[in-house]
């Protein structure tokens, strides 16, 4: 019964690492395809590192558990 607790925690810091590093990349190419004006030291678009951590958080153990329904997790 605690392995999937632990699979859940470990998937949720995964997906809220992920999230995080995914932010800056996509503000980047979110400007660069907009061919949006960078100011100096500022991106024209920047999406919230912390918004997408909460969502890489909530999300990929959602999509995982809903993917991998038949998968033993405890063996």
């Amino acid at each position: 019964m605690k392995r999937p607790i632990i699979v859940t925690a470990v998937l949720s810091a995964l997906g809220a690492a992920v999230g995080a590093i995914a932010a800056p990349l996509l503000s980047f190419l979110a400007t660069t395809v907009a061919q949006a004006s960078l100011p100096v030291g500022r991106v024209a678009y920047f999406f919230d590192p912390a918004e997408f951590a909460v969502a890489g958080a909530i999300g990929i153990p959602l999509l995982a558990w809903l993917l991998l329904r038949r998968v033993p997790l405890w063996g």
